[in-house]
């Protein structure tokens, strides 16, 4: 709840190890954060599927900036 940095939160829709539901809380416990759900992806979204995770990375990258 301290944390007041933008942060991106990011995770496969199929995650196993960590649910999204854990995420969720995350998010909601960081003031400045966005949460993405990558939609068909497990655990490893960057290599599941990387286009959707280069492209959430560079839309929020891009607000920042």
């Amino acid at each position: 709840r301290k944390c007041n940095v933008p942060t991106l939160i990011l995770c496969g829709e199929y995650d196993q190890l960590t649910p999204v539901k854990r995420h969720e809380f995350m998010a909601e416990l960081i003031p400045a954060a966005k949460l993405e759900i990558v939609t068909a992806a497990g655990h490893l979204p960057t290599l599941e599927r990387p286009d959707v995770v280069n492209r959430v990375l560079m839309e929020w990258l891009s607000e920042k900036g």
